[in-house]
């Protein structure tokens, strides 16, 4: 018993050694401060590194930004300032002092210039903490001695995002691509709690392969989810998977067969417009690339660029879907993908309408599968141009057995074409194809692969 106890000892001792001596992946750069400063603290980066946040200089704190490989700092702001977020377009949001020393007005940075985004209606001090890619902007506004209240700044709009039932204050310090807006508010018994703020009324993307086990045969009834006839307010099950459920992704492969699902949060009962054209813009302005279906596949129209949706009913409000498909190809893709829009027009049972999004997406190059010839090995694809081009997110080359069987060898590359496909999903895109080149050998397996009948099933 007492060798079982020693033993026991020795594993705790072997695994709690293990895990405190555990390598970290991460290195850490001091960024410094502007010349002259003691102090700094970077409060947000966006998806292309440039980083954002305050250091102190001359008797005061200088809104700034950190950019470029060497990551050179810059002042923004002026003198009591700081810059608190950055979205992916590089529009910046801060707060700067005003003359007095006592107030606060929340700004935004776009296209070189600062922009007072102004202050609830009484009241005389902002701040703005976060932005979105949309240009959402969330913060709080008050008076320099009293309350603060949570608000969203919107298309030139601030809005009171409200506080907790019996509490007098809240404060909003991020928002992500959903809407949905994190911070913080007052209890009734004068404590502060974590608070979310979701959106009545939001357009979301979603990738229906994953998560929804329901659909797992996506395009089983001819590019749709469901059958030409069905009728979604009898079908509730399969609403609230569709609301519910489902892995949100931010673009998709285009590869002329994905296919993303639309999901617009409804404040009640009415009809939803998807189109891939600005409604509001001089004849619609220019159309974004890909086809709009509803559910069951169906396209309104010859050119499928606009597709219209009753609310259906869930357990937690209204509901509309379309489907977007990404086209064949698109010129334009880069290693940062092709960003396009999707607008939702909503007109309620009454007859007023109002605007959901534009929701940005963005198309990649479909993911590469490399197969290389008999008896040869993934390393004879090293002086191939594709391996280095950056404009291909995903590029496998897998090592298989070359001498094996055809009806294996290609079970096998199914596989990696599904690992491919993967490797897109983990980066938030949706992707159920990819492109094969094989050398000798793998060009038949390739051939023998693409001639099998389940080869239309998605990935």
């Amino acid at each position: 018993m007492k060798a079982l106890q020693r033993l026991v000892v020795v594993l705790v001792m072997v695994l709690a050694l293990a895990t405190a001596g555990a390598a970290s992946n991460y290195t850490i750069l001091d960024l410094g401060t502007l010349p002259g400063g003691n102090s700094s603290q970077a409060l947000g980066i966006n998806d292309s590194g440039k980083i954002v946040g305050w250091s102190d200089w001359l008797g005061y704190v200088h809104g700034c930004t950190w950019w470029g490989e060497d990551r050179t700092i810059s002042e923004l702001g002026g003198p009591d300032s700081s810059a608190t977020g950055v979205n992916d377009s590089g529009e910046i949001v801060g707060w700067s002092g005003t003359t007095d020393g006592y107030l606060f007005h929340a700004w935004l940075w776009q296209d070189g210039t600062i922009i007072d985004l102004g202050m609830l209606p009484g009241e005389n001090s902002s701040q703005a903490n976060g932005i979105n890619d949309s240009g959402q902007i969330v913060g709080f506004s008050g008076t320099s001695s009293g309350n603060s209240y949570a608000c969203l700044w919107q298309d030139g709009t601030i809005t009171d995002l409200g506080t907790l039932p019996g509490g007098g204050s809240s404060e909003a310090w991020g928002i992500n691509n959903s809407g949905q807006i994190v911070g913080y508010a007052y209890t009734s018994s004068g404590s502060w709690h974590a608070c979310l703020w979701e959106p009545t009324q939001h357009l979301e993307a979603v990738d229906p392969l994953q998560g929804i086990p329901s659909l797992s045969n996506l395009v089983t009834h001819a590019g749709g989810l469901v059958s030409p006839d069905a009728d979604l307010s009898l079908l509730p099950n399969l609403v609230q998977q569709l609301a519910t459920q489902g892995r949100r992704v931010s673009g998709a492969a285009a590869d002329g067969a994905t296919r993303v699902l639309l999901r617009a949060r409804l404040a009640g009962r009415g009809s939803v417009t998807f189109s891939l054209y600005d409604p509001a813009a001089p004849g619609g302005g220019p159309v974004e690339p890909g086809t709009l279906t509803d559910i069951a596949g169906n396209k309104s129209g010859a050119y499928g660029v606009a597709v219209e949706a009753d609310a259906v009913s869930a357990t937690d409000g209204y509901y509309a879907f379309a489907l977007y498909q990404a086209p064949d190809g698109c010129p334009g893709m880069d290693r940062d993908g092709l960003s396009f829009d999707i607008w939702a027009t909503f007109t309620d049972e009454h007859g007023d309408t109002s605007q959901l999004g534009p929701l940005t997406l963005f198309l990649y190059q479909p993911p590469v599968l490399l197969l290389h010839g008999l008896w040869s090995n993934p390393s004879m694809w090293g002086p191939f141009p594709l391996i280095t081009d950056d404009r291909f997110p995903v590029v496998l080359a897998p090592l298989y057995p070359g001498a094996g069987p055809f009806t294996t060898t290609s079970r096998e590359m199914k596989q990696w074409a599904r690992n491919a496909c993967a490797a897109m999903r983990t980066r938030g895109w949706a992707s159920s194809r990819v492109d094969i080149i094989g050398h000798s050998m793998g060009g038949l397996v390739a051939r023998h692969l693409a001639s099998q009948t389940n080869w239309s099933e998605p990935l």
